[in-house]
């Protein structure tokens, strides 16, 4: 079960069981109309990890992590008490860190960032207690291997224990999109997304005819959907406006909607994982009983 905590989360924590139901556009419109935010992690998380979540509120987050509140310590109650739950992931969001103590912790580092946030404030700090550290967006076009390099010896400096994973994130829709023209919105940062069009269309099969990366600006992502040519679908992450805005948008028209997830694989860019799932399987297998 993954305990998620998301600024748009749920006043009291809610079980969503991914592993159970069928999660689509219809029921994340609902969610929406009972006044929830349904791009919230715990949806997001149940519909592409298709397991049980528990979504939880926080606020703020801060150089350290720490929330101003945070519903994280309900939730694992919550948690604690399911039959089904086996190994609890406390998900973190944003720089916040769930403040309860785990047996083992796996670090997301966006090496994209500038160094004075990837090596400085404290992110030492959470660099000294991981088990695991994934480095993401490690792209040719995105970042140099001299900075790959430089971080990965700043990291062992600190934790000389620490695995390592340096990775790139690649789309991956939940359904079938091939042979159809498709409306294509992201969070992605610029320089990927020709990149990304191109690896969508060629490893799905569709024509990508219209896109948007204002996921995060609902009055240019409307514009964008306005001014598109026609498409059969569309494809989305679940984030920021995709239910509010596309998916509305694209039921009220009789489209589609397909759901990205963004599937995270191993690069040999300086990292000693060889085997990400593995190396996962492995630190929750030796948690004590």
């Amino acid at each position: 079960i993954i305990l998620t905590l998301s600024r748009g989360g749920p006043t009291t924590p809610i079980l969503v069981r991914g592993d159970e139901m069928i999660i689509d556009a219809n029921y994340l419109l609902d969610i929406q109309n009972q006044g929830l935010h349904a791009s919230s992690d715990c949806f997001e998380d149940a519909l592409t990890a298709r397991v049980p979540t528990l979504g939880c509120r926080r606020c703020g987050g801060g150089m350290s992590g720490k929330t101003m509140v945070s519903l994280i310590e309900k939730g694992a109650r919550m948690a604690e008490k399911y039959k089904f739950a086996g190994s609890i992931i406390l998900e973190g969001s944003g720089a916040s860190v769930p403040e309860i103590k785990t047996d083992k912790v796996v670090l997301l580092m966006d090496i994209t960032q500038p160094k004075d946030i990837l090596e400085g404030y404290l992110t030492p700090l959470k660099v000294s207690y991981a088990d695991l550290i994934v480095l993401t967006m490690c792209e040719d076009f995105l970042v140099s291997q001299a900075k790959i390099n430089q971080l990965i010896k700043k990291i062992r400096l600190i934790n000389p224990k620490a695995q390592i994973a340096t990775t790139v994130l690649r789309p991956f829709p939940l359904q079938s999109i091939k042979g159809k023209k498709v409306f294509w919105t992201t969070t992605a940062q610029s320089k990927s997304v020709p990149f990304l069009k191109k690896y969508i269309e060629e490893t799905y099969g569709c024509s990508i005819v219209g896109m948007s990366a204002y996921l995060s600006n609902q009055p240019k992502l409307k514009k964008d959907m306005a001014k598109s040519p026609r498409f059969d679908l569309v494809i989305t992450e679940l984030k920021a406006a995709a239910i509010s805005v596309v998916a509305r948008e694209a039921v009220k028209q009789g489209k589609g909607v397909v759901f990205l997830d963004n599937m995270i694989t191993l690069i040999p860019k300086g990292g000693n994982v060889k085997n990400l799932k593995k190396e996962v399987i492995k630190l929750i297998s030796s948690n004590p009983k």
